[in-house]
């Protein structure tokens, strides 16, 4: 009776081990080749059409660039404080610029939220 039991309990932890790997590969987003992971942290080359701050109007779709894979969408313009990260390349919608500290800033809607970014990081070329 008591091997049956701990029959019982082995298999039940290893169903839990199972579905706690399941659950993890759910959550944790891409998974990609070694290739495409390195391809993906490759700095994108320094833009030329960086745009000026009466060129752009709400409205206007532009991409993110910038040298990490991920763009820090921010709360506020000049703020440290992350709303989201957005792949860079990823398209997007001007909502909002101003200026701050000298440097033009836009509120960008992005498919992981809205938040500000420098005008640096913006292109209205395809990367």
């Amino acid at each position: 009776m008591k091997k049956k039991t701990a029959a019982k309990v082995v298999l039940l932890v290893v169903l839990l081990a199972l579905f706690s790997a399941t659950l993890a590969c759910k959550q944790s987003g891409d998974i990609v080749t070694p290739a495409e992971a390195t391809q993906r942290a490759l700095p994108t080359p320094t833009a030329t059409a960086f745009v000026s701050e009466d060129s752009l109007e709400v409205g206007t779709t532009v991409y993110l660039t910038g040298q990490g894979y991920l763009i820090n969408l921010l709360e506020a313009p000049g703020s440290f404080r992350m709303i989201a990260g957005q792949e860079r390349g990823t398209e997007v919608v001007i909502s909002q610029s101003t200026t701050h500290e000298g440097e033009i800033w836009y509120l960008v809607s992005a498919p992981t939220g809205e938040g500000w970014v420098p005008e640096e990081n913006v292109t209205t070329e395809i990367p």
